[in-house]
């Protein structure tokens, strides 16, 4: 049995020191361009998390440009996304056929929120005029339907047709001025930089935190009545997620043999039963020992999904989460099947920046099972849409993966994946690591705990010892 004991020493002397998020990216905001104790760090971080901006300079998108002037497209961009205004509406200016915002402006314009540029015809938007910051307030004034205000808290915007809007947002806390620590200048004829952008709609947005992060512990291949390894790994799990934040994800195979109510009751509850409330199961193989896994839909219940699917998801801190059915004996995994366009669809109308899967079988391991090539039309449908991680199960044994594409090449632009199959029942060697295998455990079982940041994550595999054997850290794309 492979040992790795070279990999077990280095990583024993690092315990649980997880290293900085790449050097090339703050790990707040995610550019290169915007520090993470700068004036405007918070709302860029919040506003990247939201999926309203990926950056500035496509297809690398690690620059945010906070000190360029935003454009009325650009703006309309922004407040569409904000708004999360999806629908398709007539076209209503002849002047942005050729913009890559117009489906964004005839939204804003759909809903009240702008009438044009060239009154009284406002049959134009003008999309590459510099927004100014009157004008940022009638925008922002109308978007979130400010209650107009008596207060007049500057100097500078006597005369403006913006002033009631100017002092709409400043009642609401959306504006201080522009010149502190004074304040008492709004500038209205300046241009609206991109930093001053974030910052605008953050606050209209109540100024939520996005500098928090959400831990998600994963392990499958748990519970087995004849061991007590599950029971050291629901220890393990009592001390990573103290209190009762923090989700479980129960990668599959929950329960051995046979996934029955009976050993449900008599071999899981005992141990990992103790998290079930803030369990998110995925379905494995051995639940489909009990006719359509009926023992595992049962005991688990809605958190399971729908019963006749397997399929779900949710949503944790600023993450979507996805799960999946990988028993494609039972679900069709094809392009085109239910589940397939299910997680299209999904994806596709996700905003979020920041996307996980997780499923019970691997489309890559090195383990016993090796790589589930009918999931190369699940693993096409997340890669397309840049998910960036995905957890498995299946093979009793720890794997982290570069990541790899549906073809299983290894391309930045790919997935990175782990194998958590090491939650109590037996473990099995790894006799050849794969292609894109970076690291492998086959003599521990153990929990990967994954803190989800706004606009990246963290991980560590941690085995019963208490040991950090694994750790590292990634930016969202």
């Amino acid at each position: 049995m492979r040992s790795y004991r070279h990999l077990l020493l280095v990583f024993t002397l690092a315990a649980a020191v997880l290293p900085p998020l790449a050097a090339d990216a703050n790990a707040t905001t995610g550019f290169v361009d915007v520090d993470d104790g700068d004036t405007f760090a918070e709302p860029i971080a919040w506003l990247r998390a939201e999926g309203i901006t990926r950056g500035c300079n496509p297809p690398v998108n690690n620059a945010y440009c906070p000190w360029a002037s935003v454009s009325r497209g650009q703006m309309a961009a922004f407040l569409a996304r904000s708004l999360r205004l999806e629908a398709d509406v007539p076209d209503r200016f002849i002047d942005d056929t050729d913009s890559m915002f117009e489906r964004d402006i005839n939204q804003l314009a759909a809903a009240g929120i702008t009438r044009g540029c060239n009154p009284p015809a406002n049959d134009r938007f003008c999309p590459t005029a510099a927004v100014t910051r009157s004008q940022m307030a009638a925008f922002l004034a109308r978007a979130f339907g400010l209650p107009t205000s008596d207060a007049d808290p500057f100097v500078d915007d006597e005369g403006s047709p913006f002033e009631g809007d100017i002092n709409r947002l400043a009642a609401a806390g959306i504006t201080t001025g522009c010149n502190p620590p004074a304040n008492d200048r709004f500038c209205p004829q300046q241009a609206v930089t991109r930093a001053q952008m974030a910052a605008f709609l953050w606050r209209a947005h109540g100024s939520p935190d996005a500098t928090s992060s959400h831990r998600l512990v994963a392990a499958g291949d748990i519970a087995e009545c004849a061991l007590d390894s599950d029971e050291a790994t629901a220890d393990l799990i009592d001390e990573l997620l103290p209190g009762t934040d923090g989700i479980v994800a129960a990668l599959g195979d929950t329960v051995y043999p046979d996934g029955s109510p009976e050993h449900y009751a008599a071999c899981y509850e005992p141990s990992w039963g103790r998290h079930r409330a803030r369990t998110r199961p995925a379905v494995g193989n051995h639940e489909y020992y009990t006719p359509g896994a009926s023992g595992y839909f049962e005991y688990f219940g809605s958190a399971a999904g729908d019963p006749g699917h397997g399929w779900y998801s949710y949503e944790l801190g600023s993450w979507q989460i996805i799960v999946l059915n990988s028993n494609c004996h039972q679900v069709d995994c094809e392009a085109g099947s239910e589940q397939e366009s299910w997680l299209r669809n999904q994806l596709a109308a996700n905003p979020r920046m920041c996307t996980l899967a997780y499923m019970h079988h691997p489309r890559f391991s090195s383990g016993m099972h090796g790589d589930s090539d009918q999931l190369a039309d699940l693993w096409s449908a997340l890669e397309e849409h840049r998910v960036e991680v995905a957890l498995a199960g299946h093979d009793h044994n720890y794997e982290r993966l570069s990541p790899l594409t549906a073809d299983g090449s290894i391309d930045p632009t790919g997935i990175a994946s782990f194998v958590v199959g090491t939650g109590g029942t037996y473990l099995r060697p790894v006799l050849e690591q794969r292609m894109g295998s970076q690291v492998v455990f086959d003599e521990a079982h153990g929990v990967l705990a994954l803190d989800l940041f706004p606009t990246g994550y963290t991980w560590q595999f941690v085995d019963t010892a208490g040991v950090t054997l694994d750790s590292g850290s990634a930016l969202c794309s």
